[in-house]
């Protein structure tokens, strides 16, 4: 029978190449068993991975470096091959083929993706609908430069050369500009903080108005015309408006007026306002001692505990702890969901984890991939 569902088993590292795949999986409507759309919250890891394979029509394995160094990888071939399974083996980069897939030809993408498309497409069990699909499909295919495409590249190297023989006198706001960079920072180095997840920084000058989304790194950068009436003088203002869906911030200096010269890099500062903050440490449920390093994550943030187990819980004043709730992972330990937060009376939240103990059996390799 045709190939109706497929088990792609791979290491984090060939997410890209995977995400390709399963695009040229769709094209030819063919479903794709892959844990990041298929896992939801609460799933037994060990039974759903088991499931999809036994599910699939075929095993996909995506091998690399990593994943053939992987316990979690080495564990879905074994349980595909144990089940009678056919596992199609894909080879990204050079790396040493497991003993045990040693028997099996396997299909090199390292060196033409063109070919290894169709030596996958061959290696599949497909209907003639299927086949055709796939081979229409533009995945992994050399983009092909049109004759139009490559009439307007050289219109427009063209027209470069044009504006800058003529960059004095015809178009100086292309001859001279000016750039700033802003970044957001703590404004009080006592006071509590959580980085905003998403803001907007906005200049002001003479009712003119120039607003632009912080990146991730809390770090904005303007490229204006000297002709602009931007910077100016000393009468531009910076602003911040958080978009943390959670969180509030108020700028430390208020109605300052800056001087921005060409080049210049601002830090703006902000305070975070109407928080509560309770102690809280992460330890060994066994042992009892403190855990550093473990990953808090809790209203779109993550935090990490300090070398003495301990960090911050700060909650907004409209969230109640008891309706908070944390995930807390650590390599080596079970994943713990949290779904409300009591303050003990005195007033230290203790949090123990328990560690993974792993016999080695394949059940436990797939078990603990909800940790990694």
């Amino acid at each position: 029978m045709p190939a109706n569902a497929i088990f792609i088993s791979y290491s984090r590292e060939s997410s890209e190449f995977v995400e390709k795949l399963v695009t040229f999986f769709h094209d030819a409507s063919i479903k794709v068993w892959l844990d990041k759309d298929k896992m939801v919250a609460g799933d037994p890891w060990d039974e759903s991975v088991k499931k999809g394979i036994l599910e699939a029509d075929e095993v996909l394995l995506i091998m690399c470096k990593d994943s053939i160094n992987s316990d979690i990888v080495k564990a879905e071939y074994t349980f595909a091959l144990d089940n009678d399974k056919k596992v199609i083996p894909i080879k990204l980069e050079e790396c040493d083929v497991p003993l045990r897939l040693h028997p099996f030809h396997y299909i090199d993408f390292s060196v033409d993706a063109v070919k290894g498309r169709q030596e996958l497409i061959k290696a599949l069990n497909l209907s003639k609908k299927q086949t055709n699909k796939l081979n229409k499909s533009k995945v992994f295919l050399p983009k092909k430069r049109t004759r139009t495409k490559l009439k307007f590249f050289v219109f427009l190297v063209l027209l470069v050369v044009v504006l800058w023989n003529f960059k004095e006198d015809w178009i100086p706001w292309i001859y001279s500009e000016t750039a700033v960079s802003i970044e957001i920072s703590k404004g009080n180095a006592e006071s509590v903080w959580i980085h905003p997840s998403a803001g907007k920084i906005i200049l002001k000058q003479d009712g003119d108005i120039i607003r632009k989304n912080m990146n991730k790194l809390g770090t904005t950068s303007f490229t204006i015309p000297p002709n602009f009436i931007f910077f100016k003088g000393d009468s531009t203002k910076i602003e911040f408006k958080s978009q943390d869906p959670f969180y509030k911030y108020q700028l430390v200096h208020k109605n300052v007026n800056y001087n921005i010269t060409k080049d210049s890099t601002f830090a703006l500062e902000l305070a975070l306002i109407d928080v509560l903050v309770e102690r809280a440490k992460i330890i060994d449920s066994e042992t009892k001692s403190p855990l550093s390093a473990v990953n808090i994550s809790y209203l779109n943030h993550t935090h990490e505990s300090k070398s003495d187990g301990t960090f911050n819980l700060i909650i907004p004043q409209d969230i109640a702890f008891n309706e908070l709730k944390v995930t807390v992972s650590k390599a080596g330990y079970q994943r713990l969901q949290l779904d409300s937060i009591s303050i003990p009376t005195d007033s230290i939240v203790t949090i123990a984890l328990t560690p993974i103990v792993n016999d080695g059996t394949d059940d436990d390799l797939l078990g603990n991939r909800a940790n990694l």
